[in-house]
Formats: structure tokens, sequence, C-alpha cells
């Protein structure tokens, strides 16, 4: 049988989408502090389910929600320049921050701009440990992403650049392809750029990023979306109700 990931390490959805969640729920709770089941019934779902816990893990992956405590959550300024600046320079600014939030999708541009699907599905598979539909499916998700976002766009002065983008800064990388995870390993920092390596039990290997320096209250929001992706974790390792099915699309 083949293994899939159960980890939402990457947004299911692309930025597109996103934000057309993300009106979904502006339009129902404005920047009111909403449950995740409440979000969930504001994206059109009954209650949360593995569906609707992906589109939410979406929103958190690029940061169009922020953590207000307490198991809530409410719509962040990034989305608020999306849903109200569309077609405007601050509108850009926000889409291509938001693009390359996903610590994946940073590092897949960062490193492999110029690299065509195959070399990313590779990389996807052989070092970052995907099956081979699951690193289509980011592939996928990445492209759209990249591509809605403008970020290959050519302009006068060429590509658009990661460290044209405020807020985040191109790792140093000096080409090649991401190096294995060692433990122990120190925090790694530079240009703004900080990333963790561990070694967690059962032999996985973990890589935290953050660019620009992770303040207190991202870190919170990290703890937030890990226990987000635990419920996710223990929900699929338990067998369905009698009767009961996903929400529809």
């Amino acid at each position: 049988m083949e293994t899939r990931e159960r980890s939402p390490n990457y947004p299911a959805f692309d930025l597109e989408e996103a934000i057309g969640m993300v009106e979904k729920v502006y339009a129902a709770a404005g920047r009111s502090s909403i449950s995740y089941e409440a979000t969930a019934i504001a994206l059109g779902y009954g209650g949360l389910n593995g569906r609707s816990r992906s589109k939410i893990a979406a929103l958190r992956h690029y940061g169009l929600v922020d953590d207000a405590g307490q198991s809530k959550i409410r719509i962040s300024d990034r989305a608020v320049d999306l849903i109200h600046k569309a077609g405007d320079a601050p509108y850009m600014q926000a889409v291509r921050q938001a693009a390359l939030t996903p610590p994946l999708f940073s590092e897949l541009w960062a490193k492999y701009a110029a690299a065509n699907d195959a070399i990313l599905i590779n990389h996807l598979v052989k070092d970052r440990k995907f099956s081979q539909d699951g690193a289509e499916r980011v592939v996928k998700s990445y492209r759209e992403t990249v591509g809605f976002a403008k970020l290959g766009e050519a302009s006068d002065s060429g590509k658009v650049e990661t460290d044209e983008i405020a807020g985040f800064t191109k790792p140093d990388t000096g080409g090649g392809t991401v190096p294995p995870v060692e433990h122990p390993k120190p925090p790694s920092q530079g240009g703004g750029f900080v990333s963790f390596n561990f070694m967690l039990s059962g032999g996985v290997n973990a890589n935290i990023a953050f660019s620009p320096k992770p303040t207190p209250r991202s870190i919170d929001r990290l703890i937030e979306y890990l226990r987000l992706m635990r419920d996710d974790l223990q929900e699929e390792a338990q067998p369905p109700e009698a009767g009961q099915q996903e929400g529809a699309n």
C-alpha cells in the first residue's frame, strides 16, 4: 500500500484558493477571534473534519490568520491587505510575502527557482522523503502559488528575487541540493534567516526555518499550528464513525 503524508507540512491549497477562503472567514466574522470549529463553519463545513482542517492549515501556512489564544484565530493584517487592496502595489507585496511564507515554498524558490518539475519532485522524494504522489501535489500547489504571485515575472530589473520582498531574506545556500539534517546541530542565523534542526523519535528529522527572525508571538503561532497537525494525526489514526463523510469541496 502506498504511503501518504499525514502531516500537512505544506499548504494543500494554492495561495489564490487560500485568499478566497479567508474572504469567506472575513465575511462571516470580520476580525473577531473565532474558534477553529467556527472557522470551519465559515468555510462551509458543518464542523471540523479532515478537509476543513486542511483549509485552516493553509490559512496558517500563508500567514492569513493569527493565533488569538485559547485555540482561537483571527484574520491577519496581511489578509486584510489581500482582501481590500486588490490590484495595487501593497496587494502584490502582500501576495508575494504570503507566497513565500510556507518554509517549504521559500526553500524551493530560494534554491530551485529555475528548476523544472522533475527536479523539484526528485528533491522532495530523495531529500525531503515525500512519496511520489505527495511530491507532485506539493509541486502543483507551489507552481500555482508562484504563478499567482508573479514571482517569476520579468521586469526591467529581471526576475523578481526574494530579497526584493519585504519581510523575506533569501538564505545564502551556495547552490546545490539541500544537505541532510544532522543532530545535534545548533541554530543557524544569517541575514534574518534562522533555522533549527531536530532529530525526533523514530528517525524523524525536523527542520524549522524562520524568515525573518521569529518573535515570541510567531513562536506561539507555530506551537498552535503544531497542535493542529497533531490533532490531524490523531483524527486520521482513528477509524471514521459509521456514516461519517468528509465535507464536500
